[in-house]
């Protein structure tokens, strides 16, 4: 895998030759852009998986919170509720964690 160009970028920066205050401070600004970037794109990957799947789904939903059957308030760590009947015979997916992030990714591992 090649290092992305902001990495490479910041290393650069960090050679013996170039290092002085504004070279560091570039260096440092730039891998924190590159690991905000990755938190951004595994954000994005699930919501473009949701968006996918309920978009493509008979039918399905996510439940924050929610209170079920006789007022039962959820589990702690299944307060967060993703589910879906896909398009196909196979029948009904349900997947419960505490946040968000993490029910999606439950999904997705689940589909």
């Amino acid at each position: 895998m090649t290092q992305p160009e902001a990495l490479r970028l910041a290393d650069a920066l960090m050679e013996p030759v170039v290092l002085d205050k504004h070279a560091m401070q570039a260096a440092a600004e730039l891998r924190r852009l590159h690991a905000e970037v990755e938190a951004l794109l595994t954000d994005a990957k699930r919501y473009r998986w949701l968006r996918d799947t309920l978009h493509s789904a008979v039918g399905g939903g996510v439940t924050v919170n929610d209170e079920r059957l006789v007022y039962q308030t959820p589990e702690p760590g299944e307060e967060v509720r993703v589910y879906w009947y896909p398009d196909t015979p196979i029948g009904f997916f349900e997947c419960k964690a505490a946040t968000l992030d993490e029910a999606v990714d439950a999904a997705r591992g689940a589909a």
